[in-house]
């Protein structure tokens, strides 16, 4: 159940990072990669362990492009575990 819950929290966060990352808002973009990079391994989720590190730092060098594919490979990863 908190796995469930966890992938629900990640997907609404998803659209709210891309509203964020299309804004600029990279410090939000940087904050929100932080914490999945933090959480991830929690849950057993290296690989977004990983994903939420190379988004953390692609926000705070203000790559939108790199942002992008990140938070599109998050995207990915959420469509795949549900």
């Amino acid at each position: 159940e908190l796995i469930k819950q966890y992938i629900d929290y990640l997907k609404s966060s998803v659209l709210e990072i891309n509203t964020k990352l299309a804004n600029g808002e990279y410090h939000d973009v940087m904050k929100f990669g932080h914490n999945i990079k933090g959480s991830g391994g929690g849950y057993g989720f290296m690989e977004l362990t990983d994903l939420g590190k190379a988004l953390e730092i692609a926000a705070n060098d203000e790559n939108k492009e790199e942002c992008q594919k990140y938070l599109d490979l998050i995207e990915k990863f959420i469509q795949d575990k549900n």
